[in-house]
């Protein structure tokens, strides 16, 4: 297992990033919802702040969507 790189609390939810060489991309991500449920992304962007730009851009959409 990966060791994680960064992890911040958005909106509720908890992006956490992970070191990688998946796809051309340097971080996995896991989003955890309140609720527990997790997502995760095998390609989540080339820098540590691209991958939290993109999780914080899914939990807008999932936030958005229970609307």
């Amino acid at each position: 297992m990966n060791a994680v790189a960064q992890s911040e609390v958005y909106r509720g939810w908890t992006i956490t990033l992970r070191p990688t060489e998946e796809y051309c991309a340097r971080f996995a991500m896991t989003l955890t919802a309140p609720d527990g449920g997790e997502k995760h992304f095998a390609a989540a962007g080339d820098t540590e702040a691209r991958a939290l730009a993109r999780g914080r851009e899914v939990v807008d959409m999932e936030l958005d969507h229970l609307q």
